[in-house]
């Protein structure tokens, strides 16, 4: 791995534990950094990670280990996709970890397309940038559940050099669409409440994808969590909701009632028995986004108010001239 990694011009190695995926407040604390030429033996004692291998970018060699912590929610996805990889097996699919994911990323500052493509960007990790009129996008290659937490931090903690808000998750069935039809049967209208507007995208058994419109204030580690419990139920009840069995209706999506079926004892209690845990554990997990999301909120309009009280403090005779009037519109424009 040494030499592999020597070859892709790497100089440092950096090791970490899987938990820090999931956004924990410690995070960087958790990191090792060294010269790759003095890497001889791990700094963790646990295993490398299974589904997310050392992994090569700019002058770094990142090496994830498997988290010590067994509670945490990263570690209850890897129980997830061991499952979801024993559902596949019954029916006779590949072995290998499946990707059913991709992140779609909206740019935030006003580069040109031109622009992003001279910057140093993660190529493992990127399928395509694209334009439209409503911006610049980026979107992953297909990646499985723990990858995609590791896609999210990095992007978010690791790639500064741009500004990007996950903007999408695309849940890609076309390695079990036969499962589809339970996921849309038993899930789709759950998931819904993680839509901004209630309203996800779909497809049908021939092009089978679900498409989130994911609000900012939930963390990429709940959002898989959950995207993934759901898909090993879909698996597992795939007999139970053949094509035929489909509604030929399309599904009508309610903010109300997925709100309310997302937060019930139910679901709980399907996320709790697939995981071997109390129902209180997705409740306390829902309880931790929950303040997560106030405390993004409060932080939100403490700058808003100070940036209003900034501009609403400047002094007639600060801006007399032309291009100070100019400035002074910009900043409320913006």
């Amino acid at each position: 791995m040494k030499t592999w990694a020597e070859e892709k011009k790497a100089k440092y190695v950096v090791e970490f534990p899987e938990e820090i995926f999931g956004g924990s407040g410690s995070r960087r604390s958790q990191r090792s950094l060294r010269p790759l030429k003095e890497y001889s033996t791990p700094f963790y004692t646990g295993l490398p990670s299974r589904r997310f291998p050392p992994f090569v970018w700019g002058n770094f060699l990142y090496v994830p280990y498997r988290s010590e912590n067994e509670g945490n929610t990263v570690s209850r996805i890897g129980e997830v996709e061991e499952r979801i990889e024993t559902e596949r097996a019954r029916y006779g699919k590949n072995a290998r970890i499946s990707a059913p994911y991709r992140l779609e990323y909206k740019l935030e500052d006003d580069r040109t397309l031109e622009e992003i493509s001279e910057l140093s960007l993660p190529e493992t990790l990127i399928e395509r940038i694209y334009e439209t009129s409503e911006g610049i996008f980026l979107i992953t290659k297909r990646l499985g559940g723990l990858q995609s937490v590791f896609a999210a931090h990095f992007f978010s903690e690791i790639v500064k050099e741009i500004e990007l808000k996950l903007y999408k998750v695309i849940i890609d069935f076309s390695e079990f669409p036969e499962s589809f039809p339970a996921w849309m049967n038993r899930s789709a209208h759950i998931v819904a409440a993680l839509d901004r507007k209630t309203s996800p995208g779909y497809g049908n058994r021939t092009e089978p994808i679900f498409e989130l419109r994911t609000y900012s204030c939930f963390s990429p580690s709940f959002l898989v969590f959950v995207l993934s419990s759901c898909l090993l139920d879909a698996l597992e009840n795939r007999e139970a909701h053949k094509t035929g069995d489909q509604k030929n209706s399309a599904p009508i999506f309610s903010k109300n009632e997925s709100w309310r079926d997302f937060t019930e004892h139910r679901f709980a209690a399907r996320i709790s028995r697939q995981i071997d845990e109390e129902e209180s554990y997705f409740q306390n997990l829902l309880q931790k986004e929950y303040e997560n999301a106030i405390e993004m909120f409060r932080k939100r309009v403490v700058l808003e108010n100070r940036e209003t009280q900034e501009v609403a403090t400047i002094k007639i005779e600060e801006i007399s001239t032309a291009s100070s009037w100019k400035s002074l519109l910009e900043i409320w424009k913006s």
